[in-house]
């Protein structure tokens, strides 16, 4: 692949303001964590708008830089992202082409095709594409949310970014109070919302444009082919392989906590070295330790003092100026701040746990449960009970509609849940300048697994069976056969509602608005 990179964008179009270039910049430049190698804008003064993009290098490679133009210079991208089947597309539909990055493939692939060229893209994308002779938009987000994108559109003014704060530079909103209820109770807002009024959270599997609005360019379907747990392994050892076509000097490693997923992607990946992190009196380093001594992979522990935590915590309270939603993205933060600066590329496991039901308990609680479930399962998801959750509420009985128990939670687990932890894997590893990627969330995967019915979830009726035996073949077992604790924030003598509560309370004390 070529021309990778992680990076933020921002699309400004005002029809009654003329755009000013200083102010345009110092918003983009809100953003420069995602992207601090490079920086550019495009302004187009016939139709007052305005692209910008900051660049985080993966590979540099020429025509890399953006906001890019076509070939025929009739339409300006600026994209974030990855796409891992570059190579296949740009061989198939550009031969004569010297297709030098996924982004001038995406530009081009949509002269050619237009919106139905969005679901061609395999990876994780967030982009938009101007018009330049017609001053009209396209922006579109990967199927799952992996790639961020927030939109305000009112009146005469349209702005699309990859973060909430460079929105905010250019308008003047207010923190929406039911929003924020939600973070606290649910570790996210309902799903097309943010924190903020009037900016909006284009979601997963959509798209905008001039002559439609929003609408949905990707629908999760069912594979009805006969179930194969050969078959499972093998279509993740491939999507893991995918996520690595990199040149060879380009450093990775991945997250390992003591659980299966996060070994299942380390033992194919084969980083030179892994990444485990936590608290001194709550950490998994015995069980890594324990991985490392069959696998020989090295493993950096990395320790983070309460200290560390709660300075960690304002360190990105003071970039992002709005606050985050869970303890562990702070230990997120913290070990890729860690890790050495060649050392680009992440890989971490979000995804499997909503794909073979890894939420054991909650899955088995609801999973014969025909009706009537909706209230069980809000108070059994949510954190705090004095909160209002009247949108979730309503939420859930939508999502719910004609399903089963089983059913709403595959549902609510890949639309809700899931894109939430992408959020925040992607938010506190672009803050210390790291590209995460997360292999088990692909098309391929979801689609082959989606309304599989228990017992091909859980082979031998054990949660995550197909990934367990797989290890257990390898020589793994003790991994298979332990529980998971993950990366836990949280010291041992607090409770849960104390330390989310001081959490909590110390993003209100540094946050100024």
């Amino acid at each position: 692949m070529k021309g990778q990179k992680m990076c933020g964008i921002l699309f400004l179009r005002d029809e009654k303001h003329r755009i000013n270039k200083s102010t345009f910049r110092k918003a983009l430049l809100a953003q420069g964590f995602r992207g601090p190698d490079d920086n550019n804008i495009v302004i187009f003064p016939n139709f007052n708008a305005a692209l910008g993009h900051v660049r985080l290098s993966v590979v540099d490679v020429d025509g890399g830089q953006q906001p890019l133009h076509s070939e025929s210079e009739k339409f300006c991208i600026i994209f974030n992202g990855e796409i891992y089947n570059f190579a296949t597309l740009a061989k198939t539909y550009f031969p004569e082409k010297n297709i030098t990055s996924d982004t001038h493939l995406i530009v081009e692939l949509y002269e050619k095709f237009g919106e139905s060229a969005v679901p061609m893209l395999d990876g994780m994308f967030a982009f938009v594409i101007f018009c330049n002779t017609t001053g009209k938009v396209f922006a579109a987000r990967d199927a799952f949310g992996i790639k961020p994108m927030f939109i305000f559109a009112t009146g005469n003014t349209l702005i699309v970014s990859s973060e909430t704060i460079s929105i905010r530079k250019l308008i003047e909103t207010e923190v929406c109070e039911t929003s924020y209820q939600e973070l606290r109770a649910l570790r996210r807002t309902i799903p097309g919302s943010t924190l903020f009024r009037n900016i909006s959270e284009l979601q997963p599997g959509h798209s905008w444009s001039d002559k439609d609005g929003i609408k949905k360019w990707y629908e999760l379907g069912r594979d009805e082919t006969v179930f194969s747990e050969e078959k499972v392994i093998s279509i993740l050892d491939s999507s893991i392989r995918a996520h690595l076509m990199m040149d060879d000097q380009v450093e990775f490693t991945s997250l390992i906590s003591g659980g299966v997923d996060s070994t299942f992607l380390t033992l194919i990946a084969k980083p030179n070295s892994a990444y485990t992190v936590g608290l001194k009196d709550s950490n998994e380093f015995e069980e890594v330790s324990e991985f490392h001594n069959y696998s020989k992979v090295p493993i950096q522990q990395i320790c983070v003092s309460e200290r560390e935590f709660w300075d960690g915590l304002e360190e990105i309270l003071k970039i992002k100026d709005e606050p985050i939603s869970v303890p562990n993205e702070v230990l997120i933060y913290k070990v890729c701040c860690a890790m050495p600066a060649e050392v680009k590329v992440v890989l971490t496991g979000e995804g499997a746990d909503e794909i073979f039901f890894g939420y054991d308990q909650i899955f088995k609680t609801f999973s014969k449960k025909e009706a009537n479930y909706q209230e069980d399962f809000i108070l059994r998801y949510r954190y705090t009970k004095n909160n209002d959750l009247e949108r979730f509420s309503e939420y859930v009985q939508e999502l719910s509609y004609g399903k089963n128990g089983i059913e709403f939670l595959e549902d609510f687990f890949l639309h809700f849940h899931l894109p939430g932890l992408l959020r925040r894997a992607d938010s506190a590893m672009m803050l210390a300048r790291k590209e995460g990627r997360v292999p088990f969330v692909t098309k391929e995967i979801i689609e082959y697994m989606y309304r599989r019915p228990i017992s091909e979830r859980w082979p031998r009726n054990e949660p995550k069976g197909t990934l367990r035996q797989h290890l257990r073949g390898l020589g793994y077992g003790f991994v298979s056969d332990r529980t998971k604790l993950g990366f836990n924030a949280k010291p041992k003598h607090q409770s849960v509602e104390e330390h989310y509560t001081e959490f909590f309370e110390c993003q209100k004390r540094v946050l100024t608005w």
